[in-house]
């Protein structure tokens, strides 16, 4: 932990104290995105709000403005995006769900809320989602091309809306 942390601090400063490190640390816990990762933990226990308006808020958040982004991100069709947009997100599947969640970078935590939200549960002891959930818990803000090449290596599907060719 100490190591990480005083990696980033050394390349700025040299006078480095055991203080400086953990004042570092708690600055990278408690910036702006815990703020906005609690709003989104909120919504997502709100009965009234659907599964489309949690994401939308997320999404925003990310700044994510177009279904580019989105593609970018997630390697899902563009159309998730309008649906999502268009508050139309309905009976998404497993695997949907996990490219949004990769996508956004999200801790395992919230993807199982989303999960939750959609009416769907993480099966911790079947695969694929044990998978899913260790690189998550291992490695929060993968990119999605990461995360598949993972998938790939462990002999599993990647993520994202195949291409036809």
């Amino acid at each position: 932990f100490e190591q990480e942390i005083n990696k980033g601090i050394r390349s700025k400063v040299y006078n480095v104290t055991s203080g400086d490190i953990y004042d570092s640390a708690l600055n990278f816990l408690f910036k702006e995105e815990y703020s906005m990762e609690k709003q989104f933990d909120k919504l997502l226990g709100d009965p009234e709000q659907t599964l489309s308006n949690c994401l939308q808020f997320m999404m925003k958040a990310k700044g994510w403005k177009n279904a580019d982004t989105f593609w970018d991100k997630t390697l899902l069709h563009r159309n998730y995006f309008y649906k999502i947009n268009n508050n139309q997100l309905k009976g998404a599947s497993r695997e949907t769900l996990m490219a949004i969640c990769v996508g956004l970078g999200l801790k395992i935590r919230m993807a199982e809320k989303i999960f939750n939200k959609a009416g769907l549960k993480l099966r911790e002891h079947v695969s694929p989602d044990y998978v899913y959930m260790l690189i998550l818990e291992f490695f929060p803000r993968i990119s999605i091309n990461d995360f598949n090449n993972l998938l790939i290596r462990v002999g599993l599907k990647p993520l994202g809306t195949p291409i036809k060719e």
